[in-house]
């Protein structure tokens, strides 16, 4: 506690020195711009997914210099049929119809028949709304490139924006966003099929390998998670935060020995995060006793009956729960797709 009031002044003082972003675009021709490949993992998204193609297919970038895999993972709904549809109207769009396997079996799948010098893998249930974001991405010449994805005004996402917009002054952005994940090919490496957090661990993976991460926050995408009730945004929260910790506990040990910057800036953006609940609780009841930490208790507990505040306790609280299952969570036997869809 009593170190906290430093922090947040250093923090301050960082953050007003670093806190706008400029972008060293580097000015490329048409000529020179890279060929593409736009990747789409799906499982019955016939919702969204002729939205998407239409939304990738919209942007601005030379169709010739561009490609659109669709995969589906096991779909049983009519994605594949959508798909195949476009696929028959467009030479540069490819369906490909996979048994049940999980999303990065799906994401593996496509790589390795993509062309493209870049891929950019982004959910069937986003839309890029910055049309020229291909020609941006390109022209940054970093190894791994993420976008916005716009929310309501005083969110707490744009709060964790601006922590990942300052690791990026470092070129150490820890991790995106399934919206927008632009990678140099040469820095894609498969991912284990146990993995949960696909958009925590690639970049992550690019970092060990001695490239630059970064959020570019002039490229915008939007999402669906709006559309979520309050049980299915809970069941996301932990499948992002479970996922989180599987990939910080696997790769921290390369982190660590790779880039002892980003080493630090994992374990205040995340790990440090997760535990803040049980690291307050024990200061104060080092400084103020146990009568301070029985009405602290009582307090967050009935913080969960206020609408507004429900949600922020619980995302301090599961990581504590999930870490009494830590094992579970590091066994390697997770695959297919936890999300609010399923």
């Amino acid at each position: 506690m009593l170190i906290s009031p430093v922090s947040l002044i250093m923090a301050s003082l960082l953050y007003s020195n670093f806190k706008d972003n400029k972008y060293n675009y580097n000015k490329i021709t048409e000529d020179d711009l890279k060929f593409i490949s736009v990747l789409v993992p799906a499982y019955n998204e016939e919702k969204n997914i002729k939205k998407k193609i239409e939304n990738i297919l919209s942007l601005d970038y030379p169709k010739n210099k561009l490609e659109i895999i669709i995969g589906s993972d096991g779909s049983y709904d009519n994605t594949v049929n959508i798909c195949k549809e476009y696929a028959r109207h467009f030479n540069n769009i490819i369906c490909l119809d996979e048994k049940r396997g999980g999303k990065v079996n799906i994401i593996n799948r496509m790589v390795s028949i993509a062309k493209g010098d870049y891929i950019l893998i982004t959910d069937a249930d986003t839309q890029i709304i910055t049309k020229d974001a291909l020609k941006k991405a390109q022209s940054l010449n970093k190894e791994f490139v993420s976008a916005k994805i716009i929310h309501p005004k005083k969110s707490r996402k744009n709060l964790d924006y601006k922590i990942r917009s300052f690791e990026s002054k470092f070129g150490k952005l820890l991790t995106s966003n399934g919206a927008f994940m632009f990678i140099n090919k040469h820095f894609y490496f498969p991912i284990p099929e146990y993995i949960i957090a696909d958009d925590f661990y690639i970049p992550l993976q690019v970092l060990i390998n001695k490239g630059e991460t970064i959020l570019c926050e002039e490229i915008v995408c939007s999402s669906n998670d709006e559309d979520l009730n309050f049980f299915q945004y809970l069941k996301k929260r932990i499948r992002v935060i479970k996922g989180g910790m599987q990939t910080a506990f696997t790769l921290v040990g390369e982190i660590f020995l790779h880039d002892f910057l980003a080493f630090v800036l994992l374990l205040s953006h995340k790990v440090l995060r997760w535990y803040i609940l049980p690291i307050s609780l024990l200061n104060i009841y080092i400084f103020f006793g146990k009568n301070a930490l029985l009405i602290s208790v009582l307090i967050i507990f009935g913080l969960l009956f206020i609408k507004k505040t429900r949600i922020l306790i619980l995302e301090l609280i599961i990581p504590i729960i999930l870490t009494f299952n830590i094992k579970g969570i590091l066994n390697k036997n997770f695959s297919g797709w936890d999300t609010e869809r399923t």
